[in-house]
Formats: structure tokens, C-alpha cells, sequence
């Protein structure tokens, strides 16, 4: 998925990879979240699995598309999806007390494994 919409982000709107990762200036950090936000709200208001599907399919467009805006590579995001994800690996099925959740819903929580992926990221994307 990472390939493809880093794809789009090139051949659609015409990002050109940068040799640096830089916080987005306001407007466009205004602007993501704004688009992150719709996304969301389409997913609250979808009434089939399809609608579901797609507003979650777009919401991940706008979030690995932000990863392009900040200035990863492809390769980079790949590392840090890598990093994110093998920390994730190390929870365990359990209870999120902050969030709405009586228990019937699945969820991961940290133990006293988890290894918050922060640091390896700032490596990643420090080059």
C-alpha cells in the first residue's frame, strides 16, 4: 500500500521526493488534519461495508501521503511502518481504559515489553 501511494503522491500530485524530513508548515498541517478529519467523519456516517471500506482506504491515502508531504522517502516510511509495526507485535489483547470499550470489542494494549518506536523512528528519519 505504501508503494502505491507514494505512487499516487508522484504521478498524481506531483511530490518529488526531498532529501529532508521537515515539519509541515501551518497550512498544511491545517489541511491534513482537516482531510484526516472528513475521512473520519465518512467513515462515522457509512451505512455499508463498502462505504466503510473505502473511507478507511482513503484515510490511509492521507496518512501515508502526510509521510510523503513531510519529507520520508518511500523508504523510510516502509522502516517506520516497520518500526511501528514490531512494537505493536509485542502487545497484548486486552482492555484500553481510554477508550470507549465495555470489553466486548478486541483491542491491543501495552505491557511491560512494549518499546515505544519514537527513538527508532528519530533514527530512520534523521538519515
Amino acid at each position: 500500500m505504501i508503494t502505491e501511494i507514494y505512487k499516487f503522491n508522484r504521478q498524481v500530485l506531483g511530490r518529488a521526493e526531498t532529501q529532508m524530513v521537515l515539519p509541515l508548515d501551518l497550512p498544511e498541517h491545517e489541511w491534513l488534519v482537516a482531510a484526516l478529519k472528513e475521512e473520519v467523519q465518512e467513515f462515522e456516517d457509512s451505512k455499508t461495508p463498502a462505504e466503510e471500506v473505502d473511507a478507511l482506504i482513503d484515510l490511509c491515502y492521507f496518512a501515508i501521503g502526510g509521510l510523503s508531504r513531510l519529507g520520508l522517502s518511500e523508504q523510510q516510511a516502509w522502516e517506520c511502518f516497520d518500526a511501528v509495526h514490531n512494537a505493536n507485535m509485542t502487545k497484548k489483547i486486552g482492555v484500553k481504559v481510554t477508550r470507549p470499550n465495555d470489553g466486548s470489542v478486541d483491542d491491543a494494549v501495552k505491557d511491560e515489553t512494549f518499546k515505544d518506536p519514537v527513538e527508532k523512528i528519530k533514527e530512520i528519519i534523521s538519515g
